[in-house]
């Protein structure tokens, strides 16, 4: 099971990284909500955007990104991604 969560998470992390500088431009310091690879929607709370997350995808079955920094969190499974 942790094979998956870790397939969704580099799967939707490589989505932003696709995506960064547009977003850094943007939307800096907003919090993006990533699901299955793309982009699903950008939220200015980072609470907001886990409870959608949790809502609608399921626990640990998509990515919140504080745009503009480098944490990464994937539902209950949170990681650090340093650069």
């Amino acid at each position: 099971m942790a094979a998956i969560f870790t397939k969704e998470m580099q799967k939707n992390l490589d989505a932003y990284e696709k995506i960064k500088n547009k977003l850094e431009r943007e939307s800096f310091g907003k919090i993006a909500l990533m699901h299955d690879g793309k982009l699903d929607s950008i939220y200015n709370d980072k609470d907001d955007a886990y409870q959608i997350g949790c809502d609608r995808f399921g626990i640990g079955h998509f990515a919140i990104k504080t745009i503009g920094e480098r944490l990464v969190s994937l539902g209950i499974y949170t990681m650090c991604v340093v650069q």
